[in-house]
């Protein structure tokens, strides 16, 4: 049996690469001050899924060919049963969100300029 522990030496892959140990759990071999390849692709999963839900809110995405034809009191079931907020004060917060996203350079201008107009083009279609 192996025991695994972080800053062993590990020839066999090379010269300077040692056992790595992450706080998450993960081991693989590298250097010292290699960042942890798991953790890494799970920060890139989490920044690609908040763009996603930035650029594609759940009030603005279709609801199926049936929520068009509802009555504002069935909408408003429909949406409250499925935890959608719409209206002018979470679209008001949600562009908010989207100018935070841009001046932490999680999307561009361009890419929240994009989805505002969606959403504006949304609007006076239905």
């Amino acid at each position: 049996m192996t025991v695994w522990l972080d800053g062993v030496p590990r020839p066999d892959h090379g010269p300077d690469m040692i056992q790595r140990l992450c706080r998450c759990g993960a081991g693989w071999v590298g250097r010292a001050g290699d960042d942890c390849p798991w953790c890494v692709a799970a920060a890139e999963r989490d920044v690609a899924e908040l763009r996603r839900r930035l650029l594609w809110p759940a009030w603005m995405v279709e609801q199926g060919p049936r929520y068009d034809e509802l009555d504002e009191v069935d909408r408003a079931v429909w949406d409250r049963t499925r935890g959608i907020r719409r209206g002018e004060a979470s679209e008001r917060g949600w562009a908010e969100r989207l100018a935070d996203a841009v001046n932490a350079r999680i999307l561009t201008p361009g890419e929240a300029d994009a989805a505002l107009a969606r959403a504006e083009r949304r609007r006076h279609a239905g």
